[in-house]
Parts: structure tokens; C-alpha cells; sequence
């Protein structure tokens, strides 16, 4: 689940950045979809450290 969560964050964030490079602004949205994705990245991350170890 780790692993999912942060190939999503990844795919949020290349996305955001695409948007800008290309001129665009990603807009509320975008900016909370990426808040997000980082958020869920974060917390799976944390409770697999915990089940799992460090």
C-alpha cells in the first residue's frame, strides 16, 4: 500500500509540475489533489514503518 500511495503522490506531482513548466496554473484543485496524495504517501508510510520496522 506504501508503495501505491507514493507511485500516486509521484504521479501528482509530475503533473503539477508539467502544468506549471508549461505555463498553466494548476488552481485550487490541483494544488489540494497534490496536498492530498501527499498526505495519504505520508501516513501509509508511517504505518508501514510501524507494522514493519524501521
Amino acid at each position: 500500500m506504501a508503495e501505491k500511495t507514493q507511485k500516486d503522490y509521484e504521479s501528482w506531482l509530475k503533473w503539477y509540475k508539467d502544468a506549471i513548466d508549461q505555463g498553466g496554473h494548476p488552481g485550487t484543485a490541483g494544488r489540494q489533489a497534490l496536498a492530498d496524495a501527499k498526505a495519504d504517501r505520508d501516513r501509509t508510510a508511517s504505518q508501514a514503518q510501524r507494522i514493519c520496522g524501521p
